[in-house]
């Protein structure tokens, strides 16, 4: 598996899923998991995200007026 890191984060994710040991799971859910990242799906889904947490954000704050 191949990682690329970035000079600058903002903010770190972690994300882990249990399986039982020697689980028969483990190395297709593995490879799943790969070929999401590969795809830039798991990207797209982080920036998506984070977009609309700041659409949502803009709309749910109130303005003030200019004085």
């Amino acid at each position: 598996m191949y990682m690329n890191l970035m000079q600058e984060c903002f903010s770190a994710h972690h994300l882990a899923l249990g399986v039982q040991a020697n689980s028969p799971l483990r190395r297709r859910l593995n490879h799943d998991i790969a070929k999401l990242v590969e795809s830039g799906l798991v990207e797209y889904w982080f920036h998506d995200s984070i977009t609309k947490s700041i659409e949502v954000w803009q709309l749910t704050t109130p303005t003030t007026p200019d004085t």
